[in-house]
């Protein structure tokens, strides 16, 4: 299952508990990405990546796109599940 986790007001309000939640997740054979509106930099992606211990490449920055439509048209990728503070973001970005 491909998960999409948002990361600020998400991630960013338990995130002991996002990371054992994605520990438990990869150990499962399930991929989490963040996935945040945030715009697409290297210091975003690096602070994110320290932040939840994810690689780099599971973490996409839509850059205020609807989240959904960029990880299946740009990335390629289709979330199973959406974990989102702000669920609008996911069908309509900011």
């Amino acid at each position: 299952m491909n998960i999409g986790l948002d990361f600020d007001g998400t991630f960013t309000a338990a995130p002991e508990l996002w990371k054992a939640f994605i520990s438990l997740a990869h150990e499962s054979g399930h991929k989490v990405y963040i996935v945040t509106c945030r715009t697409d930099s290297e210091e975003n992606k690096a602070d994110i990546a320290d932040q939840s211990g994810l690689k780099p490449y599971r973490i996409y920055m839509t850059s205020g796109s609807a989240k959904s439509w960029y990880c299946e048209q740009v990335r390629g990728v289709k979330m199973d599940l959406w974990i989102d503070d702000n669920p609008q973001t996911i069908t309509n970005g900011i």
